[in-house]
């Protein structure tokens, strides 16, 4: 896959945005990402798509907890040009050195865009993927009977909403894992992160992803599947950073919760990570597996067009991480 120069701006949806593979591959407490004076590390920031348009200028949010600035990305020609629309300046720290402003950053170490055919870009550049292997197969659907879930509500939270898509997916799941870890808000791997030993030669890590439906009722609107798409395409890097990262990503996180007396663990233990981890050091055979669960999409329903955008996601994590896609929906 060889870099194109872009003359203007790809025509594609882009369905996420992430740091550079320079800082994504730093140790994360090593990274500062300053909002105004405010400063937060890199495992607590996200980075989203605001508006998922085929044309015209690119938006994005950089976003922690209680923090939000937009930026936008406008192209003409060749050149590629970055400015603050709404919030604060953020500015980028690497270990002990000079704070940066974002926009400076980009010059030598940009953000990669992640788009709806499987291909990306950064900055002026655009990187093809090569044609689809396959279609997704509308069989490898698993419906779930969400009965007692709101299926407008996504997140746990802190206050453990039993009504909420990622209680119920966990319970779907509970039984077959050693540990299920609650790492939803900014900076995470996965809205949940799943774990547990295969065989005696075999280890398993499973993300997965959760979104809320827009509507009451299941139906077919791509618009659902955007953004799940994109984390499903985003998370593939904690496999290529190694468990090490991953497990301390996961400390982290859990510490910040033991603040509230609060625990991210919905199954298992910090322990259980730990021996979990050292298996994996040996284990000839690591499977990954990516979930989206989308309930607002009705099996029997679902359209073309979402189809065709699973389709290159299923592709896209097949080909740069060898991962198993799964979809949890509805009738």
């Amino acid at each position: 896959m060889r870099p194109q120069e872009l003359e203007g701006r790809y025509e594609s949806i882009p369905l996420s945005i992430q740091w550079s593979e320079n800082l994504l591959k730093t140790p994360e407490e090593n990274v500062s990402i300053f909002f105004g004076k405010k400063e937060h590390k890199i495992f607590d920031v996200d980075m989203e798509i605001e508006e998922h348009t085929l044309t015209g200028t690119i938006i994005f949010n950089i976003v922690a907890e209680g923090e939000k600035s937009t930026y936008q990305i406008e192209f003409n020609n060749t050149k590629c040009t970055y400015s603050l629309v709404q919030g604060k300046e953020v500015k980028i720290k690497r270990y002990s050195g000079d704070s940066i402003s974002f926009i400076d950053y980009m010059d030598k170490d940009p953000i990669t865009i992640m788009y709806s055919d499987g291909s990306f870009s950064y900055n002026n550049f655009h990187v093809p993927t090569p044609p689809l292997n396959s279609f997704f197969n509308i069989d490898n659907l698993h419906t779930i009977d969400w009965s007692n879930t709101n299926i407008r509500i996504e997140s746990l939270g802190k206050e453990e909403k039993r009504n909420s898509i990622q209680n119920k997916i966990s319970e779907v799941l509970k039984e077959d894992y050693e540990v299920i870890f609650n790492d939803d808000s900014s900076g995470e791997a996965a809205d949940l992160i799943a774990i547990r030993q295969e065989s005696n030669d075999s280890f398993k890590l499973h993300l997965i992803h959760c979104k809320f439906s827009s509507s009451d009722k299941p139906g077919a609107r791509i618009n659902d599947f955007y953004t799940l798409c994109g984390q499903a395409q985003k998370c593939i890097r904690w496999k290529h950073n190694g468990m090490e990262y991953l497990v301390n990503h996961m400390k982290k996180r859990n510490e910040k919760w033991q603040q509230f007396d609060k625990t991210r663990f919905l199954k298992g233990t910090m322990t259980d990570v730990i021996k979990l981890k050292k298996f994996s050091r040996y284990a000839t055979n690591f499977v990954f597996e990516i979930s989206i669960v989308q309930p607002g999409l009705s099996k029997k329903l679902i359209s073309t067009d979402i189809i065709q955008l699973l389709a290159n996601t299923e592709d896209y994590v097949l080909k740069t991480s060898g991962a198993k896609l799964n979809v949890f929906c509805s009738q």
